[in-house]
């Protein structure tokens, strides 16, 4: 699941508004405008898929809107191993659920510094909020609003 999935990016034209603020149980983040959205795309036995892109911005609908692709790239590569022992650190010390990873699960990810998880700032799990914006998006692309 691409995080361009649930916005309309324009590289040309960058995402205008304000923040997305994803809110649910045990989020006590507020995100900043250097945060990265990143997104479990495909898992294999070693090697997990992350897309991610730079923190997405509201719409006037309040719809996620992506920016284009995060300056680390669209794509990131890394150890499932690594990966799923930062996610779960992450969720236990913000007292979120924890879990298995799947694909699709969304993340806020601060100081995303190449593919070693260790390394970043901290990581939030915003899977919940994340499939909401993304079923708000896509139900008013089917069934639009009247006004």
């Amino acid at each position: 699941m691409s995080p361009k999935a649930t916005g309309t990016p324009s590289p040309r034209h960058p995402a205008r508004g304000r923040l997305w603020n994803p809110s649910g149980e045990g989020l006590r983040v507020r995100p900043r405008p250097v945060d990265a959205y990143v997104a479990v795309d495909e898992r294999s036995d070693r090697v997990v898929t992350l897309a991610i892109a730079p923190w997405p911005r509201l719409d006037r609908k309040g719809r996620l809107v992506f920016s284009g692709p995060s300056p680390e790239g669209d794509r990131l590569f890394v150890s499932q191993r690594t990966f799923e022992r930062a996610v779960g650190e992450a969720r236990r010390r913000h007292g979120q659920l924890r879990r298995e990873l799947r694909i699709g699960d969304a993340f806020l990810v601060r100081g995303l510094s190449g593919p070693k998880p260790e390394q970043w700032s901290d990581i939030w799990d915003v899977t919940a909020p994340a499939r909401e914006a993304a079923k708000i998006a896509f139900y008013a692309a089917v069934a639009p609003l009247t006004e």
